[in-house]
């Protein structure tokens, strides 16, 4: 084995040694909508992987606006159990996709919850991953 090939490989070798659990990546309990405030929540998530490689935690918030409805920023992987536990709180009518790097979960909840409307940040709908991924941003 060349040097390069054998310093390569020993990388790889060590980073699968230090490599983290979900638990130690993201904040448990994941999948639940844990109070902020009375009308503020967070669902941790997660993780992803950010460029294939690197495992993120993902972080949604929830929040009750003054119609009683909820806008959903950052949103998480759908889950039902999660959807449902959210509706107690009030009727899911936002979803905010903030920035280039927390859309992807976006069209998922577009897909079981068609009347939402859907935010996000200037340029985003121009992305070709977005595109590509069928989401529909109502405002940009």
């Amino acid at each position: 084995m060349k040097r390069r090939d054998l310093s390569f490989h020993l990388r790889g070798a060590a980073l699968q040694e230090h490599q983290l659990k979900a638990e130690q990546i993201t904040y448990p309990p994941l999948d639940v909508p844990n109070p902020v405030t009375a009308s503020v929540w967070i669902v941790d998530s997660g993780p992803t992987k950010a460029m294939g490689v690197i495992p993120l935690p993902i972080r949604m918030t929830i929040i009750r606006l003054q119609d009683g409805s909820l806008m959903l920023h950052s949103p998480t992987r759908y889950d039902g159990t999660i959807r449902r536990s959210l509706e107690e709180f009030g009727a899911i009518n936002h979803i905010i996709a903030p920035n280039s790097a927390h859309w992807m979960f976006v069209k998922q909840w577009q897909e079981h919850c068609p009347s939402v409307e859907t935010w996000g940040a200037p340029g985003l709908s121009k992305r070709w991953p977005v595109k590509r991924a069928g989401v529909r941003l109502d405002m940009s």
